[in-house]
């Protein structure tokens, strides 16, 4: 595959790591874009040129530059584990929710509750 792609004005720290944002297309036309921390050269290559075209950048796309400036790539295994404790969560704080009559030190549990319901819709 061969993708060309334009260094843009965004930069995101993604797992904690100053990520700059690079758009493109496939050599078929799909736009795609890059989170690229590091960019390397070979010692014997022309190291002003690539500084001089490194600092060359444009505009993100209005999709781009919408991105949060902070942002965590999760595993599909991290998905998935991070599901199953919330849903043990929500099981384990409903039967205990039953166990208090209301109660004004219990709104706490209740809206813990619900949270963890939201979150659970949001995620599909």
């Amino acid at each position: 595959m061969m993708v060309t792609l334009v260094s843009t004005l965004k930069i995101v720290e993604l797992n904690g790591i100053a990520t700059r944002i690079w758009e493109g297309r496939t050599e078929a036309g799909v736009p795609v874009h890059a989170f690229i921390p590091r960019l390397g050269v070979a010692k014997d290559a022309d190291q002003e040129t690539f500084r001089r075209e490194l600092q060359a950048v444009s505009s993100p796309s209005e999709a781009i530059a919408a991105l949060p400036s902070k942002m965590v790539l999760e595993s599909d295994a991290v998905v998935a584990a991070r599901n199953a404790a919330i849903d043990a969560a929500v099981q384990w704080l409903r039967t205990r929710a039953e166990d208090f009559p209301p109660h004004k030190s219990t709104d706490g549990l209740v809206l813990k509750i619900a949270a963890l319901d939201m979150e659970r819709a949001l995620r599909g």
